[in-house]
């Protein structure tokens, strides 16, 4: 039912080159790869109906945290759709824990060696608070036109934390599919707020 309704819920994901973007100052990037701008190889692994998908972890500190956004740079030119499903990752191997969330619709993601910001105020129900683990961040690709290539790292790959998913079902760590770097997949969270000192004052 989710693929076969997608063709009419079809959403834009929007996109930006800049260094900040909108609560860019109440919003934290959990993220695995090292680019911080310049050069990344863009991978073209991820072909139709097949996923790729990062590992978050975050600080103790953020927990409990809510998703606010989903990262990701598009490249290879072109566009095409996208699901997001969320895991529970906690058991260190290449298949995922337990679903705790998917996205009633794709979205659109495109290859113009940019980010993709994928925000969730257009789903009826919105991904669940996380207070403790690591969840599993998945991009799966609905084809609508022609599967876009991703961007990875250049500095290698966090062993562990990055994987792909066949058409079929069949989960990998990415490192043994021959992805060569970090997948450029990023996590938006708002942490809880930082608890603010008072202090007492005895006027004389």
């Amino acid at each position: 039912m989710r693929f076969a309704r997608a063709a009419s819920w079809l959403v834009v994901a929007w996109t930006w080159a800049g260094a900040a973007g909108p609560l860019a100052a109440q919003v934290v990037y959990l993220q695995n790869d090292g680019f911080s701008g310049g050069s990344f190889n863009c991978n073209l692994s991820v072909g139709a109906n097949a996923s790729l998908a990062a590992k978050f972890t975050a600080d103790p500190s953020q927990y409990p945290y809510t998703i606010e956004r989903v990262r990701v740079l598009g490249c290879g030119g072109g566009f095409d759709a996208y699901f997001v499903d969320l895991y529970a990752d906690n058991g260190g191997t290449a298949q995922p824990g337990a679903l705790l969330w998917q996205s009633s619709q794709p979205y659109l993601i495109n290859g113009r060696s940019n980010f993709n910001d994928i925000t969730f105020t257009s789903e009826p129900i919105q991904p669940p608070p996380v207070s403790s683990g690591s969840i599993r961040v998945v991009l799966v690709n609905f084809k609508f036109v022609a599967p876009i290539g991703f961007g990875v790292d250049t500095d290698g790959i966090n062993a562990g934390r990055n994987y792909v998913r066949s058409a079929g079902g069949a989960w990998s760590f990415a490192e043994d599919a021959g992805v060569s770097g970090d997948w450029i997949l990023r996590l938006g969270i708002i942490p809880p707020p930082v608890p603010v000192e008072l202090q007492s004052f005895v006027v004389e």
